[in-house]
């Protein structure tokens, strides 16, 4: 059949697909004959799992292969592709991507979720969409390197950009040029996520790294430790976003008139172990 498994990143759209593919050819091929003939006793558990509302289980990788006339290297995408969406964390994620990228020949996969997730945490990323503003910006990876605080090779730029790109976070003006297609990105607050975990560790890596490197007149550091009432904590939390947006409402340069990107982080956290966990 002409349907090329490889280009696909969801085992119930590739079977919905190759189901309607099927069926250009035998009108009367229905979801029911065809989950009998995978071995399913029930066919609206097979109906779910192509409308994608339940998970396939590995065991009719076979039949489905056999089913379907699959090449060995494309039985194995299908099963890497169960694994990629049975994958809790995105480090398993990231495995079962590189896998399905390595046998997709030719193939340019769109993983958004894990694509998103390392647009996030790497600090590189938002650096690269703010340097968009800078009167002098040229595209180029080498140029980003050259005008950059942050250690990356040519290489991990360009792979930067191009995430970007097809994250829909920059893209072409009228006139070609390359912008930033938001304004802010936000994320949730108070909310548990892997991503930004990995981001604010990155960031915290960066400034212990440019605390000896840069001038003092080019620099602020602060710290201070400071005992508090657990109640006026929320409202802490609150000043200090407040804080932020602020600082970015008044002083943050319009489109194209940047002369540099500065990096402005906030850390509030106990320095004491909370005596209810202790006990």
């Amino acid at each position: 059949m002409s349907l090329t498994i490889f280009s696909y990143n969801d085992p119930a759209l590739y079977l919905r697909d190759a189901w309607n593919t099927k069926r250009v050819f035998n009108k009367n091929f229905t979801v029911r004959a065809w989950a009998k003939q995978l071995g399913f006793s029930s066919y609206g558990s097979f109906y779910q799992i192509i409308q994608g509302k339940r998970p396939l289980p590995k065991k009719y990788v076979r039949p489905i292969s056999d089913s379907l006339k699959l090449a060995p290297k494309e039985s194995l995408y299908l099963e890497t592709l169960i694994d990629y969406t049975r994958a809790k964390t995105m480090e398993s994620k990231s495995h079962y991507q590189e896998r399905l990228q390595d046998l997709a020949p030719g193939e340019k996969l769109s993983f958004y979720e894990v694509e998103a997730f390392h647009c996030l945490k790497n600090p590189l990323n938002g650096a690269i969409v703010e340097l968009t503003n800078l009167k002098d910006f040229v595209c180029e990876a080498f140029w980003i390197k050259e005008r950059l605080t942050i250690k990356a090779s040519v290489k991990e730029i360009q792979k930067a950009m191009d995430m970007l790109f097809d994250l829909g976070l920059l893209k072409h003006d009228e006139n070609g040029k390359v912008k930033q297609a938001h304004k802010l990105l936000h994320t949730k607050q108070d909310v548990k996520n892997e991503a930004l975990q990995e981001y604010h560790k990155n960031v915290l890596s960066l400034a212990a790294d440019q605390i000896s490197k840069q001038e003092v007149e080019d620099r602020e550091y602060n710290a201070t430790a400071m005992g508090i009432k657990k109640s006026d904590l929320p409202k802490i939390k609150e000043e200090m976003r407040a804080f932020l947006n602020d600082m970015i409402s008044k002083y943050e340069s319009a489109p194209d008139e940047a002369c540099e990107i500065y990096q402005l982080g906030t850390q509030f956290f106990a320095l004491t172990n909370n005596k209810e966990k202790l006990q």
